[in-house]
């Protein structure tokens, strides 16, 4: 699993990391985990986050019509 690590920070009391796959199997491709972390003082909650999420353009795609 990759992905961008959002460092947390007490002055932005909010972070979240998404860890996707690069499987080559299609299913496992839209297999995500976030990582999600609130500060609230004087400790920091961790959410863990496991769910499919289809690429916004496949859900929507462009067909060049604007209504």
């Amino acid at each position: 699993m990759t992905g961008n690590y959002d460092a947390p920070d007490e002055e932005r009391a909010f972070a979240s990391s998404v860890l996707e796959t690069h499987s080559y199997d299609h299913n496992m491709q839209l297999f995500k985990i976030e990582i999600a972390m609130d500060y609230l003082f004087p400790e920091w909650s961790v959410k863990i986050m496991i769910y499919e999420k289809v690429a916004d353009e496949d859900i929507r795609p462009s067909s060049g019509y604007m209504p």
